[in-house]
Order: C-alpha cells, then sequence, then structure tokens
C-alpha cells in the first residue's frame, strides 16, 4: 500500500537519494492501478530508474483435499502470495507500456516480470524497457541459460539489421490502439488440405458449427464460419488460416 502513494514515495527517494552516491532504481508495485503515475512521481523526486515488479498478489495453490493447510514447504496456514513466472508476461508488458506512455522517452525503464527467452526480452524493449530483469528463470534454471539467451537475441538482432537492443525499444509504444481506432476485416477460416491430416483438433471447439471432416480432410461451411480464428491456433499442422472476405 505504500507504493501506491506518491507523497509516500516521493518522501522516500529523496531521503534515499541524500544518503548514497549510487544510482537508485525504484522498484514499483503494481497493486492499485497507478504503476504509472508513480513512476512519474519518482522520476520527479529523483529517482535515477524505475523497476516494474515482476509478481502479482494473489490467493495461493488450494489444496483441496485439506484447504486449511498451507502448500508451501514449511508454512502451516493458507495466506495470499506474491506470484511469478510466464503467466505474468502480459501484465508485465503492460506495466510498462504504462509507464513509457506516462513519462516520455529519456527515462531508464527496467522491466521485470516473466522474462526467461530472448523474444520475451525483445517484446519487454518494445513495450519501452532500456533494462531487462530476470529472477525466476534463473531460480529454476541456474545463470548457465543466460549464455545462449544472449547468443540468440544477437542473432535475431543481427537478422533484423538492428545494432542493439536499444533499436527496438519503444517500437510498439506508439502503435498500441484503442479498441475504438482498431480496424477489423470480415473473414473466414480456409483449410490447406496439402497440411491437413485429418486429426480432428478442429471439431472440438465448442461453439463452432462449421468445421467437417469430409475424407479425412477438414472442410469448413463459409456460411457457418463466426470467423473467430480459435481453429489457427489450435490446428497442430498450421493448416487453417483466416483470409479477408
Amino acid at each position: 500500500s505504500l507504493g501506491e502513494d506518491e507523497k509516500s514515495v516521493s518522501t522516500i527517494i529523496k531521503k534515499v537519494k541524500k544518503s548514497v552516491s549510487i544510482p537508485v532504481f525504484v522498484k514499483l508495485t503494481p497493486e492499485g492501478g497507478r504503476i504509472a503515475q508513480i513512476a512519474k512521481a519518482s522520476f520527479e523526486a529523483g529517482a535515477d530508474a524505475v523497476s516494474s515488479t515482476g509478481d502479482r498478489l494473489g490467493i495461493s495453490p488450494i489444496n483441496i483435499n485439506n484447504p486449511k493447510c498451507s502448500v508451501y514447504n514449511l508454512q502451516k496456514e493458507p495466506s495470499m502470495a506474491c506470484l511469478s513466472g510466464p503467466w505474468i508476461k502480459p501484465l508485465a508488458l503492460r506495466d510498462v507500456y504504462d509507464i513509457r506512455k506516462m513519462i516520455g522517452k529519456k527515462p531508464v525503464i527496467m522491466g521485470t516480470g516473466g522474462m526467461s527467452t530472448f523474444q520475451d526480452v525483445v517484446e519487454m524493449s518494445m513495450a519501452g524497457a532500456d533494462l531487462i530483469g530476470i529472477c525466476s528463470a534463473i531460480l529454476i534454471n541456474d545463470f548457465n541459460f543466460l549464455g545462449n539467451l544472449m547468443k540468440k537475441l544477437k542473432a535475431y538482432l543481427n537478422k533484423m539489421g538492428y545494432k542493439s537492443l536499444k533499436d527496438v525499444r519503444d517500437i510498439l509504444v506508439e502503435n498500441i490502439t484503442p479498441s475504438s481506432e482498431l480496424t477489423i476485416e470480415e473473414g473466414v477460416a480456409v483449410v490447406d488440405k496439402d497440411k491437413c491430416v485429418g486429426c480432428s483438433r478442429c471439431l472440438q471447439i465448442g461453439h463452432c458449427k462449421a468445421i467437417k471432416i469430409v475424407n479425412n480432410k477438414a472442410e469448413i461451411d463459409k456460411e457457418e464460419c463466426l470467423g473467430c480464428g480459435i481453429c489457427t491456433f489450435l490446428c497442430p499442422q498450421q493448416a487453417i488460416e483466416m483470409v479477408e472476405v
């Protein structure tokens, strides 16, 4: 709760800045939904950089056979917990994006939360991060996996013609479009018969009545197709694509 209040955060930052000669990074809480406003107040108070947090407060996993006991080792009672890992990445990207939109291009942001691959690093930078924080993945995989991550990151940058990660920073920031301004085309799903193996995975979509298997190949009734696109994500052979009508 302390991290949601601009006055308290500003007071702490000013006191710390007077007490040390090293750069001061401020790690911000997303709880309360005002991380961008707190980031702005942090820089105005003298912070050298801000960092989004890498977790969210939630209900810890529940032992449904003994719900009054904690699932965590050496902890007796159930509790709220700071939860992290790959699932948090979409929220972490939003935190960094919100901060960058609020504070502009110059201040330094560290993005954390669900980072474990070179793709994650690129996405976080595109959302506005200058620096990337990795924690959970190191706890699980040791530091050794970072060498392979950096190798793949450099290969990606070279392939795309970027000199450094700085070149991709903010690419996404100016292109996030409000829902009221999105361009949504009408379309239907189409099957590539050469790729389709008739596995029937696409038949398992609960709301869809457009797909049938004929002669061991998926066929889609364009009149029944709702254009939701779920089949394109589920097809293990990538044999279905959306086309504009």
